[in-house]
Parts: C-alpha cells; sequence; structure tokens
C-alpha cells in the first residue's frame, strides 16, 4: 500500500488559511485524506497532504489554496497513477451449443491508456476481441 505526501510552505501575518482540493473528472471528496498544517515559526507554516493506500481514482490534480486576507496563492500537484486496468464489466446474453454472444464494457479506470483488444479464454483456447469505442 503506498502513500503519497505533499507539502505546501506558506509564510504571511496575520496567519494564512491554507485549503487543499482536489480536481479529477470523477470527483472524489478530500474526505479520507489526512491534512494538517503546523507553524515553522516566524510566520511560516507548513501544510502536508497525505493519500494513504493510493488507489488509481486519488489520480489528478491537488491544489494547495493559500490566503490571508491580505494575499493569495496555489501550489498544485499533479498525482499519476502508474498500473493497470480495472476489470472491465462483462456481460452473456446468448448462449446455445457452438455460440456465446458476450458483451464487455470499458472499465472506469483504463490506465490512462486505451483498451485495444480484449482476451477471452475458454477450453484452453484463447480468442482476442478487438475493443470498439462508443
Amino acid at each position: 500500500d503506498a502513500t503519497v505526501t505533499m507539502t505546501c510552505i506558506a509564510s504571511g501575518n496575520p496567519q494564512p488559511n491554507v485549503t487543499w482540493t482536489f480536481t479529477f473528472v470523477g470527483q472524489q471528496p478530500l474526505e479520507r485524506l489526512a491534512q494538517h498544517t503546523i507553524s515553522l515559526g516566524a510566520h511560516r507554516y507548513s501544510s502536508v497532504l497525505r493519500v494513504d493506500n493510493v488507489l488509481p481514482h486519488d489520480e489528478g490534480m491537488y491544489r494547495c489554496n493559500i490566503d490571508n486576507g491580505l494575499g493569495q496563492a496555489q501550489v498544485t500537484y499533479k498525482l499519476l497513477i502508474n498500473c493497470g486496468p480495472d476489470y472491465p464489466d462483462v456481460s452473456i446474453s446468448f448462449v446455445s451449443n457452438d455460440t456465446v454472444t458476450v458483451f464487455i464494457s470499458e472499465p472506469l479506470y483504463t490506465g490512462g491508456l486505451p483498451i485495444r483488444n480484449y482476451s477471452i479464454t475458454y477450453n484452453s483456447r484463447t480468442v482476442f476481441v478487438d475493443a470498439v469505442s462508443r
């Protein structure tokens, strides 16, 4: 299980308010992520965002927003996840003695690359089927 830590250093008087936002197509809330801000002294602050047990849907843009009413700044991190795709949804709609009709839906997470084909194995025989984009 991987953990990712992102740090944002801010300085200001009055103390800046630091918030983190996450942007991704399937936008997930930051509720399961741990974040905390500590004082470094001399009006300097460190805000840390920690993502435990990183999952494919954690991929996206993380922004540290700093604002103390007198000024504001941002720091953006891009988190890339390198892993294979999720399993596709598969349904069987027709079965006869010599035919099976199978529908395969592209998985929500494709590993960042297009799905080109699927392999189907039955009775030790493998068939490759081209993926069709919709």
